[in-house]
């Protein structure tokens, strides 16, 4: 992808956006593990393939390849054998809704690339 027409700011969310995808990927994974269900580690593997492939949409942007933050993975295993899963995807998913809000910041500032972003996620859904 061509960064010429993508500000500084503009790519330091992105790779923030691609690091946050990965985390989230590594975090659903570790719970899918867990998991003795079949029905719903299948739920929780998709869930982390998803997150898994934005991450790499970003990486399209930012040609870089991002780690995910190991303490943010360990805290949230942490969260999930005291808490449960159901309630800790809950927070994942706040979290989720504060990544929108900035999505619509950077949005504004380069509104083609995040429309294509927003348009191939949703075909996958």
């Amino acid at each position: 992808m061509n960064q010429t027409n993508i500000s500084l700011e503009a790519l330091n969310a992105i790779a923030e956006f691609q690091k946050i995808e990965i985390t989230s990927a590594k975090i659903y994974a570790s719970f899918a593990k867990r998991q003795k269900d079949e029905h719903n580690r299948k739920v929780l593997e998709q869930i982390a393939a998803d997150e898994a492939q934005h991450a790499q949409i970003w990486k399209k942007y930012t040609n870089k390849e991002v780690k995910p933050c190991k303490l943010k993975v360990i805290f949230f295993r942490f969260l999930e054998m005291i808490l449960g899963y159901t309630f800790v995807i809950k927070l994942l998913e706040n979290g989720e809704y504060d990544g929108v809000a900035n999505m619509e910041k950077l949005k504004k500032r380069n509104p083609r690339n995040c429309h294509n972003y927003q348009r191939r996620r949703k075909a996958r859904a």
